[in-house]
């Protein structure tokens, strides 16, 4: 059974070489990008206030800077690429921030969520053909999950996204196929909450749906990875992200 999920499926689509090493060698990066750490952060921190108000227990203000200082803390006991400018207290300072604007852009009209950071696992069916892809298994990790079956995904970003950018993400498509496929439903809706970093961090919320003719391309879109995946065909894609990615040096010894 080959699991994909759409972090694997991104990464193969981005470099296939990249995915080679990470996935198919096991190669652990030897240090983590600050970025990381701080969306990993904050995504924890906003996962565990929606538990809180879903448990009757809102977190106050004092109890939210002091859960994403616990959060912060645990992620960054691994070694973390520092770079020239940045450091782990500013980056620290910031991530609070950003947790703070989050909670107030929705304190006022909060919705309690059905699930937060839910793990869908579903097979791969196309909805207009019927064709299957057998051996394959799908694996979500949802952010959020209303009782409506609207999906929400937060993002930490350096600029506000475009809509064109929610209508076309693969991971938009992936995990309202995953619950359309568990309700039993035709259709499916994706909210996107981005954390904008400015130096007055904004929340931006741009919202898309999905149905057939989108779900169609996603698997035939899975199905090429799927295939390229079996037949080993990995290369490498250069790029713009190629002096960030954490398989540098395998990249030039390859």
């Amino acid at each position: 059974m080959l699991t994909l999920s759409y972090s694997r499926i991104d990464g193969y689509l981005r470099c296939a070489l990249s995915y080679y090493f990470k996935y198919e060698k096991g190669i652990v990066p030897e240090k983590v990008s600050p970025a990381l750490v701080l969306g990993s952060a904050v995504h924890g921190t906003i996962a565990h206030y929606y538990r809180r108000h879903m448990a009757g227990k809102p977190l106050t203000t004092e109890e939210l800077e002091k859960a994403f200082e616990e959060d912060w803390t645990a992620r960054t006991t691994v070694p973390v690429k520092w770079s020239n400018g940045t450091t782990p207290e500013d980056m620290q300072a910031q991530g609070t921030k950003l947790v703070q604007a989050y909670v107030d852009s929705i304190s006022e009209n909060i919705v309690t969520p059905m699930a937060v950071e839910l793990e869908l696992r579903s097979s791969l069916t196309n909805p207009v053909t019927g064709e299957t892809l057998p051996g394959v298994e799908l694996l979500g990790y949802l952010d959020r999950l209303d009782a409506d079956g609207t999906i929400t995904e937060l993002k930490t970003s350096r600029s506000s996204w475009s809509q064109f950018q929610v209508d076309t993400a693969l991971q938009a498509d992936i995990y309202t196929y995953m619950v359309a496929q568990q309700d039993g439903r035709d259709e499916g809706a994706c909210r996107y909450n981005i954390i904008v970093k400015n130096k007055k961090p904004r929340v931006q919320v741009l919202e898309t749906t999905r149905g057939p003719k989108q779900w169609d391309r996603m698997y035939r879109t899975i199905e090429q990875v799927v295939h390229a995946i079996a037949d080993k065909r990995f290369y490498p894609n250069r790029g713009f992200l190629c002096p960030t990615c954490d398989f540098v040096s395998e990249c030039f010894r390859w």
